[in-house]
């Protein structure tokens, strides 16, 4: 029967290893060559008390051995001996994006159980993102202006697909409020900040205002922050 050892019993096993087995093979003594003095003492180990409560304790689960209150719940058990994976949180995603960032996203949803949708102009139908992913739909033309940008094309895609949420990426649409606040209108999850974190944090002044109010110390000539002149004010302890 094979045993599936924790880091914490693995590390116990390898450390068992080194002072029975492989330390005594360092060193040549009366009792013969390092490699005999070795397997004695593996042989001395294996026959011990000490490697029976070992055994014995690989076939003990943790929490059995701390008490009930670390024992995992039923639904927690079930999938790490099953080997099932964890329900997704959504079911669908659809990336609005190209390139590198999309295959990562893509490669990541995909292990959380997640169906995958790809978007591309047309000049990109065979890019690697598209082959990736479970799904894909075309949003326009090669100017990204046309495909990538365009917020009607890539609204109408999600509603063609029913993707369930939308990963925007980086660039492109990623930090338009506006995007986000379409997507959040048509009961989809944006995968990122809400519509008003992006529009209060992309303005600069807007942003420092906020932080004002929230009574964040700061240094700077923009939107109310009190620039330190004196120098004793800024070098004195």
């Amino acid at each position: 029967m094979l045993v599936a050892l924790s880091p914490y019993r693995q590390n116990r096993l390898f450390h068992i290893q080194w002072h029975f087995f492989w330390l005594p093979r360092c060193h040549v003594g009366s009792l013969g060559s390092p490699a005999a003095q070795g397997d004695r003492a593996m042989r001395r180990f294996i026959t011990s008390s000490s490697a029976r409560t070992f055994r014995a304790s690989l076939a003990t689960p943790a929490h059995a051995r701390l008490g009930s209150a670390a024992a995992p719940s039923t639904a927690t058990t079930t999938r790490a001996f099953s080997g099932a994976a964890p329900e997704p949180p959504l079911e669908s995603v659809l990336i609005a994006n190209r390139g590198e960032i999309a295959c990562r996203v893509i490669t990541t949803a995909r292990k959380m159980g997640m169906r995958t949708i790809a978007v591309y102009s047309q000049p990109e139908a065979l890019a690697r993102h598209v082959q990736l992913a479970d799904e894909a739909i075309c949003v326009g033309g090669p100017n990204s202006s046309e495909s990538y940008l365009d917020m009607d094309n890539v609204c109408a895609a999600i509603e063609a697909t029913g993707a369930k949420s939308v990963h925007p990426g980086y660039g492109f649409l990623s930090e338009n409020s506006v995007f986000a606040e379409r997507v959040e209108a048509m009961g989809v999850a944006f995968v990122g900040p809400p519509s008003g974190a992006i529009d209060s944090m992309g303005d600069k002044i807007k942003s420092k205002q906020i932080a004002i109010d929230a009574g964040v110390a700061g240094i700077g000539s923009i939107g109310g922050f009190g620039i330190l002149t004196a120098s004793s004010q800024i070098c004195t302890p």
